[in-house]
């Protein structure tokens, strides 16, 4: 009887378990397959797999935020703001539900509504920066509705809340001045915004078309030449720039803001910390290159050595000129009509005319050369500021000029690129595990050896990585590097292809997201003991839009910039229409749709929907250059059309880190070292499949040779003396074998 009880109370368990199980199943399935699907940008698939969790009762993930976020990255803004309506009626509805409630209704063209959606978000907030963005987008919805009065509270209360959001807040703050007719203020908001991010390029135009209007000229012909630094295509840049060449009385490249050095820093035979003998190959590192990695061609620079130097020919090497002396500034002058590079010294003499490549060498072996105040064929796109070097400088001519390589020792090399790499005062382990992974990725570079007319192996602009030589160099650094002297990250054996960037944003990203086979060994890391990896489009969208995380090591340093770990832009409708006309016209910008994200949420494809035709834009870079050229900080965002629905007049970008994520991530790396991790420890946590080893060793002291025999006599008793040893050593051997004959002959005989 209790056998038949028991299998009766196990069949009723199963009955009733096995839907809940089942459901479960369901639950878990619809919610991966909404989320690859949104990955992949299938929005209409994902939309219907969250409207099924919606049917099932679930409410955690809530479906209905989900769907409205997949409506509007479909385009569909008045699906969007119709799915924000039933989000927000939800008795859970928080702050940021709300708030984006108000971000749809700007999207279909109505800021009164907004108003009352962002109030409600403000004052149903739980997070500062949640209030902050409700507050941001209160004051735009005002200015839109015509009430720049109104936005300024909310505008000034906003900076407050939000480090994060200065450099928009400072914009919009500007705009609203100018509606007031405030020139003045407007004028110090934009200045303000572009001091906190120079990468911002609507504030870097804003700023250029404020000045050129009220006849700032020299301002104006900055801010226009760092525009066309980063956008070198921008036609309304070009024609800019030849207008006010002519308003600008004497050489207009004096007004930007470029680094002038007047002697060298190193004395002969100085040192910047410890020193050593410079082992490791030689490095060619390309001088004055572009974001390509181009080196860029100057007419004309001075050098000044801090010690005696000759210049020798390159192909020969014979010495072209041995007249330099230490402090004297020498110039490098190309000639066009006869296309020879003049060596002229300190008064000016042509002490030699150059048509093959020679090389600047400091006769002391621990000099450096000094290049100052050069003039260049352009004047945009690349560092054109003075720099003092170790080693070599080697100049190339080419039709138009000349272009200039630096051959140093790789450990020299790394003094310069490790101390531009992380902030002063970073942590002695961050500069460790930076070292070793600087060291890595010259030699990979070097290692591929690319063929180019100057047979550079690498570059000085943050293409390959950041070098301007001793100019850059720290104490602590240069420790860093020394302390890991040879040391390199090795897969299988091999130099790696390792990468760093500057803030992951609180995840690094996988090797795997992207094409290059060299990178598959990268995995996504959490830079945070907890983990943080979204898992619905809603968990991904409030990451990108919130602080991070406290416990974030990104935070724990105190040395990175607010700006590097989350950020925001508004792109004008009107300028992204221009920036791709220049490959297709395609009308008025209708939507920006992203085609595909890798596992974490990057961006990876991005379709531009015109009103004429669309544009597919391939592999981040392809985005990035659209979006923002040369200035986009990450491929980690989301996008929010500001209305009207058709044909929006704006799109806002939520973003996170700094760089596509891939590898060392150097925000994170400072945090680790200042919680006391080694560099070992900190280059394991970004690179688990790589090992530490040693590229080369340090060279062994040489044995004490003796010393050197000064007369013949001296030789000859030397070697007579050799002779009396060996002769004598013979005699011993021979001794040894007869006395062992005849103790042979004496055991033989008593047997």
């Amino acid at each position: 009887m209790r056998r038949a009880r028991r299998a009766a109370c196990a069949l009723i368990l199963i009955l009733v378990l096995a839907p809940a199980a089942a459901r479960g199943t369901d639950v878990l399935s619809a919610l991966n397959a909404g989320y690859n699907a949104f990955l992949l940008g299938h929005y209409d698939e994902a939309i219907g797999d969250f409207k099924y969790l919606d049917m099932l009762g679930v409410r955690v993930p809530d479906p209905v935020s989900n769907s409205a976020l997949m409506a509007r990255d479909a385009g569909r803004s008045e699906d969007a703001a119709a799915y924000w309506l039933k989000a927000s009626l939800e008795s859970r509805a928080d702050g940021f539900i709300w708030t984006q409630r108000g971000w749809s209704l700007l999207a279909i063209d109505d800021p009164a509504e907004a108003q009352k959606a962002f109030r409600k978000g403000i004052e149903l907030a739980r997070e500062t920066s949640t209030q902050a963005e409700a507050r941001l987008g209160l004051a735009m919805s005002q200015l839109e509705d015509g009430r720049p009065r109104r936005a300024y509270s909310h505008l000034n209360t906003a900076q407050t809340q939000s480090a994060y959001l200065l450099p928009v807040v400072y914009l919009e703050i500007s705009r609203a001045a100018s509606l007031l007719h405030d020139k003045e203020r407007a004028l110090n908001d934009l200045k303000a915004a572009a001091q906190i991010d120079p990468l911002d390029l609507e504030v870097v135009k804003t700023l250029s078309d404020f000045d050129y209007k009220i006849g700032l000229n020299e301002s104006a012909w900055a801010m226009t030449n760092w525009y066309r630094a980063l956008d070198p295509a921008a036609p309304w840049a070009v024609e800019r720039v030849k207008k006010l060449r002519r308003r600008i009385a004497g050489d207009p490249d004096k007004q930007l803001p470029i680094r002038r050095l007047f002697r060298p820093f190193l004395a002969p035979s100085g040192r910047l910390g410890p020193h050593d003998d410079g082992e490791g190959p030689d490095l060619r590192v390309a001088l004055f290159s572009d974001r390509e990695g181009s080196p860029e061609t100057a007419t004309r620079i001075y050098f000044m050595p801090n010690a005696d130097f000759k210049i020798v020919a390159v192909k020969n090497k014979e010495t072209l000129t041995d007249a330099g002396r230490a402090y004297d500034q020498w110039e490098l002058r190309f000639r066009p009509d006869t296309a020879v590079i003049e060596i002229r010294d300190g008064q000016g003499n042509i002490q030699y005319l150059a048509r093959q490549p020679f090389r600047i060498v400091v006769k002391d072996s621990r000099g450096s050369i000094l290049l100052k105040s050069g003039r260049f064929l352009e004047s945009y796109g690349f560092d054109p500021g003075d720099r003092e070097l170790r080693g070599e400088v080697e100049v190339i001519p080419v039709p138009l000029g000349f272009r200039m390589v630096n051959v140093l020792p790789l450990e020299e090399y790394l003094k310069g690129a490790v101390g531009a790499a992380l902030p002063d005062k970073s942590p002695a382990a961050a500069y460790e595990a930076a070292a070793v992974v600087a060291r890595t990725k010259a030699l990979w570079l070097k290692s591929r050896g690319i063929p180019n007319m100057e047979r550079s192996e690498i570059c000085d602009s943050n293409r390959c990585q950041r070098y301007l030589g001793v100019t850059s160099e720290l104490v602590s650094a240069t420790a860093g590097v020394l302390a890991t002297a040879g040391k390199v990250l090795a897969l299988d054996g091999r130099v790696a292809h390792a990468l760093w960037h500057q803030d992951c944003g609180g995840i690094t990203e996988s090797g795997e997201s992207y094409a290059d086979p060299s990178l598959h060994y990268l995995k996504s890391i959490e830079d945070a003991p907890k983990s943080m990896y979204p898992k619905t489009p809603m968990e991904l969208e409030r990451f990108l839009h919130g602080f991070p995380p406290a416990d974030s090591y990104a935070l724990a340093s105190g040395l990175n910039l607010p700006i590097q770990s989350r950020w925001v832009r508004i792109l004008d409708g009107k300028e992204l229409a221009g920036r791709a006309a220049r490959a297709k016209d395609i009308g008025a910008i209708r939507s920006l749709l992203v085609t595909s994200r890798s596992r974490t949420g990057r961006v990876l494809d991005l379709n531009v929907v015109g009103s004429d035709g669309t544009i597919r834009l391939k592999g981040p870079d392809a985005v990035a250059g659209f979006l923002s050229p040369g200035s986009l900080r990450s491929n980690w965002f989301s996008i929010q059309p500001i209305g009207p629905a058709r044909k929006p007049r704006s799109f806002i970008l939520w973003g996170a880190g700094d760089g596509r994520g891939l590898g060392f991530c150097k925000a994170g790396a400072l945090g680790l070292a200042s919680l006391g991790r080694s560099h070992q420890e900190i280059l394991a946590h970004y690179f688990p499949d790589l090992k530490i080893e040693s590229f080369y060793q340090a060279p062994k002291p040489e044995r004490p040779k003796p010393a050197a025999l000064k007369t013949a006599a001296q030789k000859a008793e030397a070697t007579s003396a050799r002779r009396d040893v060996r002769r004598g050593a013979k005699r011993a051997k021979t001794k040894r074998h007869l006395k062992y004959q005849l103790q042979k002959g004496k055991t033989a005989r008593s047997q």
